[in-house]
């Protein structure tokens, strides 16, 4: 059975199809944009703040494993919202290094109790590295 579609049907589909094009390539463009290829960021920050680092460190320079943003012991602290985060949710930002714009490094609360947080020894992406490869010349 042959089934012509209506000029406001084809339309609709025609609208759909966008949409979901558009969402792909918003996906596309803000994964190039902070360099994650196979579903993995780079382990490297661009902005001199560093405040687009969403790598995987969890380790601080000293060695201490850093503390669930989403959880307040050892250590209570307020940034429990998601705008504080590169990853816009404090739950992805799980227990990784980042900068939350408090200081000009990337850090964490730590999970010992007599260390409140520290640094964590991140590197800046530059041409030579792979993740400069990763995510393009910016």
């Amino acid at each position: 059975m042959n089934q012509i579609l209506s000029n406001s049907t084809r339309c609709h589909i025609t609208v759909l199809s966008l949409i979901v094009l558009y969402s792909r390539i918003s996906n596309l463009i803000n994964h190039a944009r902070f360099g994650v290829l196979n579903g993995l960021p780079p382990e490297c920050f661009w902005l001199d703040d560093a405040t687009d680092y969403m790598g995987r460190i969890n380790i601080t320079e000293s060695g201490i494993t850093c503390q669930r943003w989403d959880q307040q012991v050892p250590h209570s602290h307020p940034l429990t919202e998601g705008h504080y985060f590169p990853d816009r949710d404090v739950t992805l930002a799980e227990n990784y290094c980042r900068n939350t714009e408090n200081i000009p490094r990337i850090w964490c609360y730590t999970t010992n109790p007599d260390v409140r947080w520290a640094t964590c020894a991140v590197p800046r992406c530059d041409r030579t590295s792979k993740e400069y490869l990763r995510v393009g010349v910016r």
